[in-house]
């Protein structure tokens, strides 16, 4: 075990096919920095391989390597008729990724799209980790791993979901402002919608842990990022028409009830706005007004949303006078129909937004490593609005915007300014990330698209 103690790392296995009948494997340091794959770039590993055929999948109890490599660096050759598909690692028995060439590649990808079951979940979801891991240090492109998701329909195990969602969360950040993301999510919801059919929208006693967890997972994304997919947004609205509400005991009944909102309009708007207002004047606590409040947030009609902004600047609200004001305008700056609207609801209330969330007796002096600046708690909060919109941004005329408003109130906004630009600074690499992997991701959809004509 020494070539894992002894130095920084862990390995990429590449497996290639040599000719019709032999397939060989090759590694070297997978590459987490350019200056890690420098210092480490003869290292060589002890491997725990487990192999596993088209002709010969295992069961997914096997995790028990059947032997290993040894860390001298000599290449494996393997015996195997290169028609069909070759995979290592059986359910991530070892601690190393795996790169394979584009012909069995191909091969794994149609058993995932024809009968994913035949793989055992654990390799699937490494196997697509793998991949979107790949983009990200070149050894792969976008395309080419989002195409490995193509198979999702059939997914109703949580482990290959999570992979997933761990990075599409990512992607959501930077594409969910952009004019292409409904295509995206077009794309992503009929495979939620799949998985959410083969498992069951409601909870069941029988359910597993990992089932429950899958299923507010799969209601997250289908019900809160966006419009809500077609079967998240018929199941709640069946409610709204008896006038009847939902329980709001958890996250599934919080992306249900965020998906009513957005689809029922000013009826579903105004049931669990009462019921904030009765959990208000009934002494309910902070938690249990904003597992209520969160789902408001969905609305998409610009009306309602206007209105919820301003209850954040009155101070005769509810909403205000409960405290409940700064919560309320960082989950409206989550949802894409509600953060486009938050520049011209501070361009028409910041002085009022500046006045009623400063709570110290006057303007507070801070001082850094070099400089000292004013601090003002009401600046402070319209600078943490402006930051974390911005995350979500990923075009420079979105962040111009946010900039031309932080100067024209520069004087107003004290200290923050200059946290702001520092900010919009950071911001720059969204823009390169839609430029060049964002770009790519477009152009996959649209062949995806074509591919259905």
């Amino acid at each position: 075990m020494h070539s894992w103690t002894d130095q920084v790392g862990y390995p990429l296995v590449k497996v290639e096919a040599v000719n019709d009948a032999f397939v060989k494997l090759t590694q070297k340091a997978f590459k987490v920095s350019d200056e890690e794959e420098y210092s480490n770039q003869n290292a060589t590993w002890a491997v725990p391989l487990t192999v596993y055929t088209e002709k010969r999948p295992l069961p997914q109890s096997i995790t028990v390597p059947q032997f290993w490599w040894k860390e001298n660096g000599t290449d494996l050759h393997f015996e195997h008729n290169i028609s069909s598909w070759f995979m290592i690692n059986h359910s991530v028995s070892g601690y190393y990724r795996v790169l394979y060439d584009d012909s069995l590649l191909k091969l794994i990808q149609q058993q995932l799209e024809r009968n994913a079951s035949v793989i055992n979940p654990l390799s699937r979801a490494q196997f697509v980790d793998d991949y979107l891991i790949f983009t990200e240090k070149n050894y792969s492109n976008i395309q080419t791993a989002l195409n490995l998701t193509r198979y999702l329909e059939q997914e109703t195990e949580y482990v290959p979901w999570r992979i997933v969602f761990n990075h599409f969360d990512q992607f959501y950040q930077r594409f969910s402002s952009h004019f292409g993301y409904p295509v995206f999510q077009e794309y992503l919801n009929k495979k939620l919608d799949s998985a959410l059919s083969s498992i069951g929208i409601e909870e069941s006693p029988e359910d597993k842990r990992m089932r429950t967890f899958l299923r507010s997972d799969l209601l997250r994304w289908a019900c809160t990022h966006g419009e809500p997919s077609p079967l998240c947004a018929q199941k709640p609205r069946s409610f709204w028409k008896l006038g009847t509400s939902m329980d709001n005991s958890g996250l599934l009944s919080q992306s249900l009830s965020c998906a009513a909102v957005a689809t029922g309009g000013n009826d579903a708007f105004d049931i669990l706005y009462q019921r904030y207002e009765t959990l208000a004047n009934n002494n309910g606590t902070k938690d249990e007004r904003e597992e209520v409040l969160r789902p408001l947030t969905c609305a998409t009609e610009k009306e309602i949303l206007e209105g919820l902004y301003n209850k954040t600047a009155n101070e005769n609200s509810t909403i205000f006078l409960m405290n409940d004001g700064k919560f309320i305008l960082n989950a409206l700056i989550e949802k894409s129909q509600g953060r486009v609207m938050l520049l011209p609801f501070l361009n028409a209330n910041l002085d009022k937004v500046l006045d009623l969330y400063n709570t110290w007796n006057k303007p507070q002096r801070s001082r850094g490593k070099r400089t000292s600046y004013i601090r003002h708690e009401g600046a402070e909060l319209v600078e943490n609005l402006l930051s974390k919109a911005s995350i979500f941004y990923s075009t420079q005329a979105q962040l111009d915007e946010i900039d031309a408003f932080a100067k024209e109130n520069k004087i107003k906004l004290l200290g923050s300014y200059v946290n702001i630009q520092y900010v919009l600074g950071t911001r720059k690499h969204n823009v390169e990330w839609m430029n060049t992997t964002g770009q790519s991701i477009l152009e996959w959809l649209q062949s995806v698209e074509d591919d259905k004509m």
